[in-house]
C-alpha cells in the first residue's frame, strides 16, 4: 500500500497547483516538533488528501477514496489508501496534535509575505485584530444524526465550526468544532478554558455579532484585565469564573 500510496501522491504533487498551495504547509511542518506522525499516511500526506478533498467538495471519505482509485487505472483494483486507514487518520490525537502546533507557524508564513490590511490606523498599533464567527458543516459519519428530540445531543445543523480571523493578515488562525446542540456562546466559553486560546491574548479587538455578547463571559475578560496594576493579586474572581490564576492577562 505504501509504494502505492507513493505513486499516488506523486502524480498529485509534481508541478502542480495543489503542490504550490501545499508549499507554505510543507516549510511550517518542518518546524513542527514530533510531525513524523503515521508509517503508511504521513503528515504531509494526510493533510493534502484533506486540502484536495476540501477543495472538491466531496463530503465523504468513501467518494475521495473512490475518485484517487480512478487516477491511476492500473492500480484500481489495488486501492492506494484504505478508507478505514484514512479514518483512523482522522481520529488520531497524534495528529491533531501536529496541526494544533502548525497552525502558528504557518501564521508566522504569512507575516513574511501578507501585508497588514490594517497599518496605518492611527491609535491601532502593534494591536491584534480578529473576527469570531460561526458556520454549519454537514458531517461526515457511519451513525445517523441524533438530535435533542430524538433523544440525543447532535446539531441538527451539523457540525458547529466557530473560526477565529486574524483580520490583519486576512487568515484563519483556530478553529473550535463540536457536535453538540449548543449555542455558540457556550462553545466559545469552552475555548476559553483553554490556556492557548486567542481569548486569552492581551490588548486584542474583536468584531463578534451579538450572538457574542455574553455578560458572564464578558465579566470574566475583564476581571483580568488589570494591566501593570500593583494591587492586581487583590482582585476577587467574577462569580462564574473557572480560569484560576492563568485567567489574568
Amino acid at each position: 500500500m505504501i509504494d502505492r500510496l507513493q505513486t499516488l501522491m506523486h502524480r498529485l504533487t509534481d508541478n502542480t497547483v495543489l503542490a504550490d498551495l501545499l508549499d507554505p504547509v510543507s516549510r511550517a511542518l518542518a518546524r513542527v516538533r514530533h510531525a513524523a506522525v503515521g508509517r503508511t499516511l504521513t503528515m504531509p500526506d494526510f493533510i493534502a488528501l484533506g486540502v484536495l478533498r476540501q477543495l472538491q467538495g466531496m463530503p465523504t471519505r468513501r467518494e475521495q477514496v473512490q475518485t484517487l482509485l480512478h487516477l491511476d487505472p492500473e492500480t484500481a483494483a489495488r486501492g492506494p489508501l484504505a478508507r478505514s486507514t484514512w479514518s483512523d487518520a482522522i481520529a488520531s490525537p497524534s495528529r491533531e496534535t501536529v496541526l494544533r502546533d502548525l497552525v502558528p507557524a504557518l501564521v508566522q508564513e504569512t507575516l513574511a509575505v501578507l501585508p497588514d490590511r490594517l497599518a496605518g490606523i492611527p491609535g491601532l498599533g502593534e494591536r491584534s485584530v480578529r473576527a469570531i464567527d460561526g458556520t454549519y458543516q454537514a458531517e461526515s459519519a457511519h451513525c445517523r444524526r441524533r438530535t435533542p428530540r430524538q433523544g440525543g445531543a447532535d446539531n441538527p445543523k451539523g457540525h458547529a465550526l466557530l473560526s477565529f480571523y486574524n483580520l490583519r493578515l486576512g487568515v484563519p488562525e483556530d478553529v473550535r468544532v463540536d457536535t453538540r446542540s449548543r449555542h455558540e456562546t457556550r462553545i466559545l466559553r469552552d475555548y476559553d478554558q483553554d490556556a492557548q486560546a486567542l481569548t486569552r491574548e492581551r490588548r486584542g479587538l474583536w468584531l463578534v455579532d451579538r450572538a457574542f455578547i455574553d455578560a458572564p463571559l464578558l465579566g470574566c475578560q475583564t476581571a483580568g484585565l488589570a494591566d501593570n496594576d500593583d494591587h492586581a493579586h487583590e482582585k476577587q474572581p467574577v462569580r462564574g469564573c473557572h480560569r484560576g490564576p492563568a485567567h489574568r492577562r
